[in-house]
């Protein structure tokens, strides 16, 4: 961030992907015109309050200015931030708004990632955020490569749906929800 000419920063995880043209546009758009930061809705289940919603750097831009405005709040892990969301906490204490992409669908996976968004709804492995980004989650589990293909294929051939994946509002661990 320090040494970057850029006036708008991205991150973008290996295992993430933009389901439409101009995903990745809008979002740098976003960012430029209200000089502020973007991201994929995500709470840090694993420490802190579980809570706090933030903008993940799974696919994240930011206003460069912002982040010196901000104070150059860390990326890194804190003891009550998990990657990048430090820039959120510090957004939010200084009263710089910044958007979260939330969930929409989730890939129905049945023996490990699903986890809570705060009172939102839930996220999984594979997750479609907005209807215009996909995260694959524990890209890094050879079990779940096959799945980013698949998904990579579907969204290149232009067949990519959600007609499968759990609904992020209304799912409910153990229990059907109409």
């Amino acid at each position: 961030m320090r040494t970057s000419q850029a006036p708008v920063v991205g991150f973008f995880d290996n295992d993430c992907i933009p389901l439409r043209a101009g995903a990745v546009a809008e979002a740098v758009a976003y960012a430029a015109t209200h000089r502020t930061f973007c991201g994929i809705a995500q709470a840090s289940n694993h420490i802190g309050t579980k809570a706090h919603i933030f903008a993940a750097p799974a696919f994240y831009v930011i206003w460069r200015q912002a982040w010196f405005d901000l104070g150059q709040p860390t990326f890194a892990e804190t003891k009550r931030s998990d990657v990048a969301e430090e820039v959120s906490y510090v957004a939010e204490e200084k009263g710089l708004r910044y958007r979260a992409l939330y969930p929409t669908a989730f890939e129905a996976e049945p023996t490990e990632g699903v986890w809570r968004l705060s009172n939102y709804g839930f996220f999984g492995i594979g997750t479609v955020f907005s209807d215009a980004v996909y995260h694959l989650y524990q890209g890094r589990k050879q079990r779940n490569v096959d799945l980013f293909v698949r998904r990579c294929r579907d969204v290149i051939e232009g067949t990519f749906t959600t007609a499968g994946m759990h609904d992020a509002l209304t799912y409910y661990p153990g229990r059907v929800v109409p």
